[in-house]
């Protein structure tokens, strides 16, 4: 009896290793799955704020390719309107509030938009406009500028600001907070 029990104890010390080994392999992998996972940036409950964001995104990863590249807000509206259909009254924004740096027609949910790009203070921001009606937006968290009633929902790491202007949908998307975004919906030509 004693010789059994002394394998047995001989034996133990050897697959100590390998339990160990197989414990760290596990471990590293938990550790790096939680990792992974925390880097993973959530989507908004909301469709479309994702829509909105994804297309910013692909338009960055793209080289932010411009179909017309121009600071005039009046030729720019004029282009976009041959393209998407949709009467777009982009803002004219003073030195200190940004530049417009021109636009491209892109597809929101399959339906034809207008995206015209800005660099606020070094920033990039895009102003997406969509025909309404969109529920999607009336879900967003509601803020008041100026009198107007605007829709917010940051996600991603990214702000949506957005505003109904007729028929129309107006989304502003960037990694600025909403305050930088509202001259992009106070001052839009109606």
């Amino acid at each position: 009896a004693r010789d059994s029990g002394s394998v047995r104890l001989a034996m133990r010390p050897r697959r100590w290793p390998a339990v160990l080994a197989a414990a760290a392999v596990v471990g590293f992998a938990v550790i790096g799955g939680v990792m992974w996972i925390g880097r993973q940036t959530p989507h908004s409950a909301n469709q479309f704020v994702d829509l909105l964001i994804s297309d910013f995104e692909h338009f960055e990863e793209k080289g932010r390719p411009l179909q017309i590249a121009s600071s005039d807000p009046s030729a720019v509206s004029s282009w976009l309107a041959d393209q998407t259909a949709l009467v777009v009254a982009l803002p004219r924004l003073n030195d200190r509030d940004g530049k417009l740096l021109g636009a491209r027609k892109c597809k929101i949910n399959g339906k034809p938009a207008a995206f015209a790009i800005y660099d606020l203070g070094g920033t990039l921001a895009s102003l997406v406009v969509v025909a309404g009606p969109h529920p999607d937006i009336d879900v967003m968290e509601r803020v008041e500028q100026d009198g107007h009633i605007h829709w917010v929902d940051r996600c991603k790491g990214h702000t949506v600001l957005a505003c109904k202007r007729g028929a129309l949908v107006y989304a502003a998307v960037s990694t600025l907070p909403e305050e930088r975004l509202f001259p992009l919906m106070a001052n839009a030509e109606r």
